[in-house]
């Protein structure tokens, strides 16, 4: 089975970027600059098999359909590549996959938000410390993760609950997290205070939400004003909307297979 996809050109900006960045502008470029491009099933990277599976579950394919989707007289196949041929795919309407293709450092999870002050030099919610979420987590490998724009005003718990998977295996641990934000925060984290990069973590059985941003602007130069990277934190289950008319949220989580 071969399937068309729409694959974006790079806009050219004149400007020096860090490579983490390119597909960014790549996503963003008017669609008349776009080519199709041929993909054949070995072509899949882990994060869109990853996205195909999440999205056939909720339409109802199982792998116990997998021969029918073989077979061309079920017109399964078509089904499919009809499904798959946007450029982005949704979660239940409150996510849209951004990236797939960012990894995070084997970690040894020793580190922790509340002391990672070379990497949120501009702020760290002191209620990291204040309420004793300081707990280290696992040593853990190179973890791929994918990351999703939020495409409805929504709470903390409606974004993870939209997987439809246990919130633990959405978890990242804070040296994780740390890692990611050492790594990709120069141009993955979202411009302003208000514009938040959602990351799970679990801290004594509770499930929490560190929300990092960057107060680097790239389009901007005040020489006298603080700037840096800060994060802040919710419990999950916190009975708040975040509304996206006029902020720009994200969330990070590993890939659920491979």
């Amino acid at each position: 089975m071969i399937v068309y996809v729409v694959v974006g050109i790079s806009p050219a900006t004149g400007l020096l970027w860090p490579k983490s960045c390119l597909t960014f502008f790549s996503r963003r470029c008017v669609m008349n600059q776009s080519r199709a491009k041929t993909y054949k099933p070995a072509d899949f990277s882990i994060g869109g098999t990853h996205e195909m599976l999440l999205t056939l579950g909720k339409l109802g394919f199982s792998p116990e359909m997998a021969k029918q989707i073989k077979n061309p007289k079920t017109g399964r196949a078509e089904k499919i590549i009809e499904l798959f041929s946007r450029t982005m795919v949704s979660v239940s309407g409150v996510l849209e996959i951004r990236e797939e293709d960012l990894m995070i450092d084997a970690v040894d999870g020793k580190r922790t938000i509340s002391e990672a002050e070379d990497v949120f030099d501009y702020h760290i919610d002191p209620g990291f410390k204040r309420r004793g979420i300081t707990q280290k987590g696992k040593a853990s490998k190179e973890t791929h993760v994918i990351t999703y724009d939020v495409i409805k005003d929504a709470s903390l718990l409606q974004m993870f609950k939209s997987f439809s998977v246990d919130l633990d295996r959405l978890c990242l641990t804070q040296d994780q997290i740390i890692n990611f934000c050492k790594k990709y925060g120069d141009c993955w984290l979202p411009y302003g205070g208000k514009n938040l990069m959602f990351f799970l973590f679990k801290s004594k059985e509770h499930f929490f939400v560190a929300g990092a941003f960057d107060m680097n602007s790239p389009l901007e130069t005040h020489p006298n004003s603080q700037r840096g990277l800060g994060v802040m934190f919710n419990r999950l289950d916190e009975n708040v909307c975040y509304p996206i008319d006029e902020w720009e949220h994200r969330v990070v989580v590993p890939q659920l297979i491979g």
